[in-house]
């Protein structure tokens, strides 16, 4: 059995350090999707930042499940064809134990059992955008943004605060040199439609910037 797996080296790397069992395959066969192997496959796992369109010359036909890398998208913004899954495939968090995801109730069964034969654990979030993870990693980068726009600390002070104080395993600040500061910025940006509290800092791009 065969996966297909179409991203950035990065996440491409993240997703193969999982394990598989014995007799699935997990390949990259290139940056265009051909047909007959997206149906025939177990699976794909879309990890690009951008969607396939019309710019970038690609489709992917319908044919078996979809996991989509769509932390601040939802399922109605996702214009692909057949069944959809998002998740948060943001740098690294495919390492980690539980894959974060979201799907409408009908396409949860089918990723389930997918997942089972790959023997990934996951947990069901709801399809709102930035999911539960991302939108607390965003608000505590906002955060940080501020308290150092305010002159109370310095992007390495507060790191280090959070990891010996809160023990964190790493600071807002270089949580965000490892996701991407343009990646919070456009949750920030989306969030704080819906809700003002999720407005970014003045100073954002600045002190993120500054603090590469």
């Amino acid at each position: 059995m065969r996966i297909l797996v179409f991203g950035d080296a990065g996440r491409l790397d993240d997703l193969r350090s999982r394990a598989l069992p014995d007799g699935i395959r997990c390949d990259a066969p290139g940056e265009v999707p051909f047909a007959d192997e997206v149906r025939t496959a177990m699976a794909v796992f879309w990890l690009h930042d951008r969607l396939p369109d019309a710019e970038t010359g690609v489709r992917l036909a319908a044919g078996p499940l979809t996991f989509v890398n769509a932390v601040d998208r939802t399922i109605p913004d996702i214009d692909l064809p057949g069944k959809i899954a998002r998740l948060n495939a943001w740098p690294g968090f495919l390492r980690q134990p539980l894959l974060e995801m979201a799907a409408e109730e009908t396409v949860r069964p089918v990723a389930d059992a997918v997942l089972r034969q790959l023997g990934w654990d996951r947990r069901w979030v709801a399809d709102i955008p930035g999911m539960v993870i991302p939108r607390i990693l965003s608000m505590i980068v906002n955060e940080a943004c501020l308290t150092v726009q305010e002159g109370v600390s310095n992007p390495e002070g507060i790191d280090r605060a959070m990891q010996l104080g809160a023990a964190y395993p790493g600071g807002p600040f270089a949580w965000s040199r490892h996701i991407g500061a343009d990646r919070i910025s456009a949750l920030l940006d989306r969030l704080s439609g819906e809700d003002p509290r999720y407005i970014a800092a003045p100073s954002l791009a600045k002190t993120l910037g500054a603090a590469r």
